[in-house]
């Protein structure tokens, strides 16, 4: 009788609570007032809360997204931003995020991390699989300029243009 009894406890324990979970719309839109009203944290929270009540959620790419947008900007965790970034490259690439997630983690690790390896495995793997995407140029131009400074980059630039305007070919 006793173990009917607990039976059926725990039985309605979970009913209750599985009812009262938070609808996958419903956390993504609390995730994004969150971040629009700048409490970062909550944001993560939600955001969070979304992938694990929802491992097979189809918000999970916009959350993921965010979620690395967030851990980026706001928090400096890069590695957790990178992870949320291949997570949508690798599990969802036709999504429309997919080809930013893809270019912002060479842009990561190039400019951040300077693993230049890494940076030219994500853009050249960006230009394999989105070769038409309207970032396509950018990624071409992080590649040839991959562990260059900035005044090493607008010397590169200058010399090019002295070239094109006198008719010679800038040495590379």
């Amino acid at each position: 009788m006793r173990r009917i009894v607990v039976s059926a406890v725990l039985s309605v324990s979970v009913l209750f609570s599985s009812c009262s979970r938070e609808p996958e719309e419903a956390l993504l839109a609390r995730g994004t007032e969150a971040i629009n009203a700048g409490d970062y944290q909550k944001a993560v929270d939600a955001l969070e809360e979304l992938l694990d009540e929802y491992p097979e959620g189809q918000r999970r790419p916009e959350a993921l997204y965010a979620l690395g947008g967030l851990y980026q900007r706001e928090q400096g965790n890069l590695e957790r931003a990178l992870e949320c970034f291949r997570t949508i490259a690798q599990q969802y690439p036709d999504h429309e995020k997919a080809p930013n997630a893809l270019f912002l983690m060479g842009f990561l690790y190039n400019n951040e991390l300077h693993q230049l390896d890494s940076a030219r495995a994500a853009y050249e793997d960006f230009l394999k699989r989105y070769p038409t995407n309207e970032m396509a140029a950018s990624a071409q131009f992080e590649l040839s300029t991959l562990g260059k400074t900035p005044d090493e980059i607008i010397s590169q630039r200058s010399e090019a243009s002295t070239g094109k305007k006198s008719g010679k070919k800038a040495s590379p």
